[in-house]
């Protein structure tokens, strides 16, 4: 007589729980994914300005890590937009706009102290400031250059801090 050796149901019921938390892991990898995606899923342009300025409200910074963004074409932001909810006041921000994108795709507004987005732009921004400079108030810039050139959006927002 042969027996045929069976599994139990606590195997079964393993297996599903396991199957769950891979199927879980999987689609937390993807919405990570998605959500650094600009236009998909990631932050505007707006949220990301205020969220990097609240970084380094009330310090010192060279520039934060350059960070994509994607501009709708139509959107305004200025400084009272992206101070509200933070400690900053909007008269201590000012946006810098890389020479390719200025009058192209993004309108300085205000001396500086907003843009317009003309039309659909991928842009590449950081953020610096120096709450309490030698001379002067003080004062945080956002500057935006064209994509993937983070290099060029930390060389302008660092002059425009400097001088």
């Amino acid at each position: 007589m042969k027996f045929r050796q069976r599994r139990g149901q606590a195997f079964e019921t393993m297996m599903l729980v396991i199957s769950v938390i891979v199927a879980l892991a999987i689609l937390g990898v993807l919405l990570g994914i998605l959500n650094s995606l600009p236009g998909i899923g990631g932050a505007d342009a707006q949220q990301a300005f205020k969220e990097e300025l609240k970084k380094i409200s009330g310090a010192y910074s060279p520039g934060t890590p350059p960070r994509d963004a994607t501009l709708k074409g139509g959107t305004v932001v200025n400084a009272r937009l992206v101070t509200t909810d933070t400690t900053m006041l909007e008269e201590t921000v000012q946006f810098v706009v890389d020479s390719q994108l200025q009058g192209s795709a993004i309108e300085l507004l205000d001396n500086g102290k907003g843009i317009r987005a003309t039309k659909d732009s991928k842009v590449t921004f950081t953020v610096c400031g120096d709450p309490a400079p030698a001379s002067g108030p003080a004062i945080y810039v956002i500057s935006i250059a064209p994509e993937k050139r983070g290099t060029a959006a930390i060389d302008a927002c660092l002059q425009k801090l400097g001088g």
